[in-house]
This record gives structure tokens, sequence and C-alpha cells, in this order.
């Protein structure tokens, strides 16, 4: 994950894509049967959560020598996410470098998703729309524009136990689709996401493991290149700190970066101040 340049990074309907990611986990509860907070192995009554990224650690763990003098690497990332007391995401406000991003969630009478507002520095620059199936389940998510042109379009597909399975995506006017593919272990734990880009698959496979409280422990990326030696890449995610509630306040990510060694690096760091419902 890489800080979010709002002016150059992105052409506009891949932007929103890229500020979804940064919300992955808590705004992907598919149907009504779990709200966001038991969607993201979050205990509690949770009311907020600040949290500070760091994208750019420049400590490597291959040494153990410290310089005492040396200024820390600020975050580079905050956002904050509100809840209703029933557990659904209210707002996520996204900050950076580059502006503020705010994303207001608002639901149906049945406490379906049903609309995302999204706000770049007091200005609404586009929106979702969701649809359901029979079953409660996600079954469409448009992102349009404040002019009404779509900008994404995804659809769902399920399979009987009802874990998501495919996601279709399209953005219309650049000729553009993705599928997304995932597979599931008994727990109902997403284990692995394969990805197809423009009818063409991309070799690329992430799978993930969990640990003992449910949290992710690894994502371990494999690129099956044709005719090539697999390259395989793993992150490693560790829970430092928790609350007295079980829920995690400082995390990061480490990896082994091919060529530099068997050391690993920090690639992330993460703390996170949560606040409760009394």
């Amino acid at each position: 994950m890489k800080p979010i340049d709002m002016k150059h990074s992105f052409p506009a309907p891949l932007l929103w894509v890229a500020v979804f990611a940064l919300v992955a986990g808590f705004s992907s509860c598919s149907s009504g049967e779990k709200n966001d907070l038991t969607e993201s192995n979050l205990k509690g009554r949770v009311k907020q959560i600040t949290e500070l990224v760091n994208n750019q650690v420049k400590d490597s763990l291959a040494s153990d020598e410290t310089d005492p003098t040396e200024e820390k690497t600020e975050y580079d990332v905050m956002r904050v996410l509100d809840f209703y007391p029933n557990g659904l995401l209210k707002n996520l406000r996204l900050i950076t470098e580059d502006g503020t991003t705010i994303q207001k969630y608002e639901y149906d009478k049945d406490s379906l998703l049903s609309q995302v507002l999204q706000f770049a520095d007091g200005r609404l620059v586009a929106y979702d729309l969701y649809t359901y199936d029979d079953q409660r389940r996600k079954q469409t998510r448009v992102i349009k524009d404040t002019a009404d042109k779509t900008l994404v379009s995804i659809k769902y597909k399920y399979d009987r136990k009802g874990n998501l399975i495919e996601e279709q995506t399209e953005y219309p006017g650049m000729d553009m689709s993705s599928v997304l593919q995932y597979k599931y272990d008994r727990k109902g734990r997403r284990i692995e996401k394969q990805e197809t880009r423009n009818g063409v698959n991309s070799d690329i496979v992430e799978k993930y493991e969990y640990n003992a409280q449910n949290d992710l422990e690894k994502v371990i990326t494999v690129d099956q290149m044709k005719g090539q030696e697999p390259f395989s890449l793993t992150q490693r995610y560790l829970y430092l700190q928790t609350d007295s509630l079980g829920n995690w306040t400082v995390r990061e990510t480490r990896s082994q970066i091919p060529g530099f060694g068997e050391a690993e690096t920090i690639l992330q760091r993460w703390e996170r101040t949560i606040e409760y419902y009394p």
C-alpha cells in the first residue's frame, strides 16, 4: 500500500478504486449477515478508530545498531473510521499530504449499504450505488461522478455458502476490465485471490494465512510467469500490541526483499487508537 497522490497517481476511475483499497476490510461487508466490525475481526462495540500508517519505514531489521540522533520517519497516512452502535461503518476520513478524502456511508431500512458519498477536500467528487439479491448479498456496485457518468461497474458472484468468489469490474470508456476470483477455507476465511485483466490471466496468485485470533498473518504472492521460475514474495503481519479486548493497536508488515539478503525489512507500520461505546 502506497500513499495516495490525489493529483498524479491515478486516472479518475482508478483513483477511487485506490482509495477504497485503503478501506478494505471495513466496507467489504457483502450481506446483512455480518456488520463491518465482525467482518474486520474487531471485538467490542467500537465507536471510532484512528489509524496512523507509515508506508516509508527505512529502518532495516538487518542491523541491530540504532542512531539516537536519527530523525524518526513520520506517518504519511491517517485514517479515522466512525461506526454506528450496530457495528456498521458511518464514515471514513483519509488524510494525506495531498488533502483529505471523506467517505460517508448510507444504509436502507434493512441496514444494507445503499450509497457511499465521496468528498475530496469538502467537495463531492463521486458516489457509489449498490444493489442486492434476494439473499441480502451485494449484487452490483457502480461508481459515478457528479455528472452521473459511470466510472466503474462491479458485479459479484457467490458460492452456496455465501462466500464472495468473483468480482467482475469494468471501466467504461477505458477499454479495461478485470476479474478477481477468491477461494476460502472451512472457516470461511479468504485464502486465495487470482486476477484476470482484459481476459488475460495475470499469472499472479495471492495466498493468505491467519493466526489463532483470525487476524491476517501472511500474504504470499506468487508470480507464475510462463517459461520462467515462479517468483514468490511473502509479507508477514506482526501484531505487536493489543488492547484489553484483544484488538491489535500496533502492527508491522515485514518482508524479505529479493536481492537484499535474508534479513527482513519493515514495509509498513500501523498504530491505531480505538474508542468504544459504553
